[in-house]
Formats: structure tokens, C-alpha cells, sequence
């Protein structure tokens, strides 16, 4: 996997933003590596125009049986539309031997497009022979970007540790044009230095070895970095958010100038009857959504960045997120709103920096509308359902380059708070000393908490759906009987949900001396289980979140007293927990608040989150409510 991912990020120019970090305990040691990258080196020739030559050599020495696996043979993909890449020579050393590579076992041919669409893929596949561990293969390339996606731009990255990298890695870029350039992730490893000749020229040095490899011991949260966790070089010969904004404006204006085909005015006809922004947005998406598919995505094709068509939209009644979002920015401007298109990067870490200008972030298009007071929505013309009036989860919190005539500059979708993605549940058990137990549950849900279910309820069959939600009611226990209400799904926006259910489940009460034992829930356990001096980055919480549980279950027979009420309070997040006798029932009233979206390293050593844990596991760890039998 690691192979196919310096792949990616090597030959498509893809930052390495887009690979989130799984959560793991520690870095790895040199000596626990399945192989070492024993050469980098990288010469790099960019001309005013944004095209480029890169020439670059690279071995690995394998040390394991999984590196074998990864490196016996090696895929290069690139994207034929604008790149050409050959493989000048390719050679492996075992036992003190070394064997060219034979020209019939490297192949270069297209790959398939999948079904979301169309692309110009090619890969490279290099089979190496005789290969063992221990031995050393070697490759070297060439690759030239005859079409840069935007004119007079170039950007690329290069990043040093995945494997261990040796000292002396080395990369060199010769350009036209001035170049700028970022170093990010651990300080003290690569060494640049920039000359002006008649070109400007860069070099860049590993100057140690670097590793940062992550063990397979488990985390209870993914792993949280504000920069890349790898030494990383990012270089651009972009002078600004703005300037490059510029060179792609025109061709979104023009695209935003034309006129509505015929095929979708009955789409506008049916928004202008609704009422207000939203009312008129949801109607707006509804429509496109029934009329147009959503298929995939054009980057490696003629229209790159950019939307086709409205007249081409219409013919083929499918798009891709721009050609979507064009349609739907257009509409909106008909309406009388202020509409912009907007790009960003829905899949990587969001809180990666991206100081260095480029287009090569982002992988999604969206709209940034207004309303007539001048309020800002965030609309994804992607979505089955529309939610004119909130922020999707994976949109929110992060920056996009806002396509404005004359400014493109970078803004930040605000965050999710814990009161828009809520749920709050009520439980009344009524307990049996046998091995079922009845419950009957309620739970209302937020429009952002419910819009899983929304979605599931339109693409799923009926009992499909009453399992899920008999499994989110059950806690994943065997039932034995179940009623569960249904709700409306016909809409065509994300709204709230009241959800109800009575059920039996096999569940038999602990045996003890004092009587029969029921557990009481417990929240946040997983905070609990983190040891901060196991990590070296910080951890990822998710979206913000709000949850209340009010459980009861009969007070009669009841064992000693009740425990405390408690509390636990910071920065991140935020529990209570109470205990009381009502009406002859036991209530247990939960609520759990997550305000943040993720704790930094130094926060997790800091004494506040140890207080945070103390408080977790005094107050909230799995306790017993016994009763006589």
C-alpha cells in the first residue's frame, strides 16, 4: 500500500494531504522497516509556460517479506492527457548481481475508467526478476508535462521519510520563472538553497535520515498534525492565491455568463414559487439532482478544472461536482443571489497548511451563495439531498479557493458546532430476571445527525432499514421482538427525525451475591484509554458532536444507594452525569459534549486533559445498578 501511495503522490503530483494518517502509537525504528530508500535523486526543469522535464533516479534495498511484496514489481500511473513518462532504465542487484530489467517486462498501457467517469490513466508496470530480500532495485525515469493543467503554473511536492531515506537524497529544479517554496513537517532534516543565474535554481538536501513510519498498535482516535508528518518539500512557481486565481477567472466567467438551456428552466420555475434562500436552494437542488446524474470527474480529460458546457450538461443529463455546481451557481444568479464557485479538498486533513498557491489541493467543487442580507451558504450540488441551511461534515472547517473576479482568495467554511449534529435519546427499561430485556427508546436527531438515515432510507430497502435502526436502539444485542416507528423520507432536503422503538433483546443480568447486576451506560471511555506518552501527534475527535441520554429503569428492589452525581469540563469536552428517584424510577441523565475537533500533542500532555481522564474514569466508567432478586 505505502508503494502505491509514493506512486500516486510522485507521479500524479498529488500532496500527500490527501492520505490521512491512521492512528497509531509510535513511529517505527530503521530496523523494523520492510526497506530502505538508498537513492533519490531528482532533476527538474520548468519553463515559463508551466511545462516541465523531471529525470529521476530511485532504489530501495528490500528488507522484508512485505517489502518484497511491495517492490518485486512496481506501478507507475500518469495522466496521458498531459504527461508522457518513459522509463529510461530499470535493474535489480541480488547477491552482488545485477540484471537489467528487460524491455518486455516493462509495460505501459491505459487504465480502464471507472464507472463515475471518464479519465486518460496510463501505468507503467516495471517486473523486476530474481528478486529476494536483500536485494536492491533500481529505476530511472523520465517524465515531461507537455500541457500544464493551468497555463504558466507549476507545482510539485516531494517528501522524504515514508521509508528510510539516507542522507545525501538530493533534488535539483532549474526554472524560467521565480520559485517559491515551503518546507513543511519535522524541522532539521532537508537543507535548501537557491541560486539566480540566467534561471532561477533550487536544491534541496536530505542532510540525515529520515523515517516516520507508524507502528500497528491501535489508538482509539485518529492521529492529528497541523503540518505534514513527514519532511516535505512544496514548490511552486505561483506568486499568489490571487495570480492564480487570475489565470483560471476567465474561464469560470465565461462559464457563469451563459445562458440556461430550455432542458432545466422548469427547474427554475418550480424554485421561483418557493419562499426565501433556502426554500428556493433546496428546490433548486432538488431539481438538478433528479435531472442530472452525478458522474465522477474530468481532471485528467480537455476540460481539466473546469465545467463543460450547460449546452453539453443538458445533452448528456450527467456531470461531474463542476459541472454541477455551474448549473447550480447559474440558477442561483437567476434567482437574484450572488453565487460563486468554489474548489476544495473534501477528502485529505484539513488542517494541512497550504501556503503555497496551487490548485492541486483540491479535488472538489462547491458554491458559495448568498442570500439577499448578505448571509453566506456553503451548497453541494453533489448530494442527493439538499442542506441549504447547514454544512455538510466533511466541507466543514475547511478552506476554499473562492473563484472572485479580481480577489481569488482562500477562505474557511466555518465549523460544525455540537448543537447542529445532536441527538438526544430516552431509554425506559423494564427489566426481567431472565434472559430478555424490554426497552422502549426515543431519540430525536438534528437534521445533520439524521441525514445518514435520510440517505439510507431512499437507497435501501424497508427492512434495511428497520435494522439499522433496531441496531442503533440494541446496541448490536440479539432481538428477539421489535417496533420500530417509520418517518417521512420523501423530502428532498435534510431535516430532523424523531425516531421510536420498543424491543426484546437477549440480555441476561450479571449473577451476584447481592442480586442481579444491570450495567449502567458509560460515555467517552475511549478518552480514558488514551496514553498520551505512546503518541507523537495529536488526535482527531471528529466532528463536533452533542448527545443526551435519559435512561430509567424501575427503582423498586434497588441494592444501596445511587452513586454521585459528577462532572467532567475542558476545553475539548464536556460531561454530566445525574442520578435521581422519580415517580418510582430510577433516571440516569447523560450528556456528553464535544466542542472540539481535535487535541493537539502538547494539549494531551498538558495537565488539563490528565484532570480531563482522572474525571473520566472517577464519573463515568462502567458501573452496576444491582437489585435483589
Amino acid at each position: 500500500m505505502k508503494k502505491l501511495l509514493y506512486a500516486i503522490c510522485k507521479v500524479l503530483k498529488i500532496s500527500f494531504a490527501v492520505f490521512p494518517l491512521v492512528a497509531h502509537a509510535r513511529w517505527r525504528t530503521p530496523d523494523e522497516a520492510d526497506a530502505i530508500k538508498l537513492k533519490f535523486e531528482t532533476k527538474v526543469t520548468i519553463k515559463k509556460d508551466g511545462s516541465s522535464v523531471t529525470r529521476e533516479k530511485t532504489a530501495y534495498k528490500i528488507l522484508t517479506r512485505n517489502g518484497l511484496k511491495d517492490f518485486a514489481s512496481l506501478s507507475l500511473p500518469y495522466n496521458a492527457a498531459n504527461t508522457k513518462l518513459r522509463v529510461i532504465a530499470a535493474s535489480v542487484v541480488t547477491k552482488g548481481k545485477k540484471a537489467n530489467v528487460n524491455r518486455k517486462n516493462i509495460e505501459d498501457k491505459p487504465s480502464a475508467s471507472g464507472t463515475q467517469g471518464f479519465d486518460s490513466r496510463h501505468r507503467i508496470l516495471i517486473a523486476y526478476p530474481n528478486v529476494e530480500i536483500g536485494s536492491i532495485v533500481e529505476y530511472e525515469t523520465e517524465e515531461v508535462v507537455f500541457k500544464p493543467t493551468v497555463n504558466e503554473h507549476y507545482y510539485d511536492n516531494y517528501s522524504f521519510g515514508w521509508y528510510p531515506s539516507d542522507a545525501g537524497q538530493k533534488i535539483t529544479i532549474e526554472s524560467e520563472t521565480p520559485l517559491r517554496y515551503r518546507l513543511g513537517g519535522p524541522s532539521g532534516y532537508v537543507t535548501v538553497s537557491e541560486k539566480k543565474t540566467n534561471k532561477y535554481k533550487l536544491e534541496a538536501v536530505l542532510n540525515r535520515q529520515a523515517y516516520f513510519d507508524s507502528t500497528g498498535d491501535p489508538a482509539p482516535f485518529g492521529l492529528h498534525t497541523a503540518d505534514f508528518p513527514v519532511p516535505t518539500l512544496q514548490v511552486t512557481t505561483e506568486e499568489s492565491w490571487a495570480s492564480l486565481s487570475a489565470k483560471m477567472q476567465p474561464e469560470y466567467d465565461e462559464a457563469l455568463a451563459q445562458l440556461l438551456p430550455a432542458d432545466f428552466k422548469p427547474i427554475l420555475d418550480s424554485a421561483r414559487k418557493e419562499r426565501g434562500f433556502v426554500a428556493q436552494a433546496n428546490a433548486l437542488h432538488a431539481g438538478i439532482s433528479k435531472t442530472v446524474r452525478y458522474m465522477g470527474d474530468w481532471r485528467t480529460t480537455d476540460k481539466w478544472l473546469f465545467p463543460r458546457s450547460l449546452k453539453e450538461l443538458a445533452e448528456t443529463k450527467y456531470g461531474d461536482c463542476k459541472d454541477l455546481s455551474l448549473l447550480f451557481a447559474v440558477m442561483l444568479k437567476s434567482l437574484g443571489y450572488k453565487a460563486e464557485l468554489a474548489a476544495i479538498e473534501r477528502d485529505g486533513d484539513k488542517y494541512l497548511p497550504m501556503e503555497i498557491p496551487t490548485h492541486k489541493y483540491f479535488d472538489h467543487m462547491i458554491v458559495r451563495a448568498e442570500d439577499l442580507n448578505g448571509k453566506v451558504y456553503w451548497l453541494d450540488a453533489t448530494r442527493q439531498l439538499a442542506f441549504s441551511d447547514g454544512v455538510w461534515s466533511d466541507l466543514a472547517g475547511r478552506q476554499v479557493l473562492i473563484f472572485r473576479k479580481g480577489v481569488g482568495a482562500l477562505e474557511r467554511i466555518p465549523e460544525i458546532t455540537a448543537e447542529e449534529n445532536s441527538v438526544e435519546m430516552k431509554i425506559d427499561h423494564f427489566p426481567s430476571a431472565g434472559k430478555e430485556q424490554t426497552t422502549h427508546s426515543t431519540a430525536k436527531l438534528s437534521p445533520l445527525a439524521a441525514a445518514g438515515l435520510l440517505r439510507l432510507a431512499r437507497n435501501s430497502s424497508p427492512s434495511e432499514l428497520r435494522e439499522q435502526i433496531e441496531k442503533t436502539f440494541s446496541g448490536g444485542k440479539k432481538i428477539i421482538q421489535s417496533k420500530v416507528s417509520t418517518f417521512d423520507a420523501s423530502k428532498d432536503y435534510v431535516h430532523g427525525l424523531t425516531l421510536t422503538a420498543t424491543l426484546t433483546v437477549e440480555d441476561t443480568p450479571l449473577q451476584t451475591s447481592a442480586g442481579l447486576a444491570f450495567p449502567v451506560p458509560s460515555e467517552l471511555s475511549r478518552i480514558s484509554d488514551i496514553r498520551p506518552e505512546q503518541l507523537d501527534l495529536g488526535i482527531e475527535l471528529g466532528t463536533p458532536e452533542f448527545f443526551s441520554l435519559t435512561y430509567s429503569t424501575p427503582a423498586e428492589n434497588l441494592v444501596g444507594k445511587l452513586p454521585e452525581s459528577c462532572s467532567a469540563t475542558s476545553r475539548w469536552v464536556t460531561l454530566e452525569r445525574n442520578y435521581s428517584i422519580e415517580n418510582g424510577r430510577i433516571l440516569i441523565r447523560s450528556l456528553t459534549k464535544r466542542n472540539a475537533t481535535f487535541i493537539t500533542l502538547n494539549e494531551l500532555r498538558s495537565a488539563e486533559f490528565a484532570n480531563l481522564q482522572r474525571d473520566i474514569n472517577n464519573c463515568f466508567d462502567k458501573r452496576l445498578l444491582i437489585f435483589k432478586k
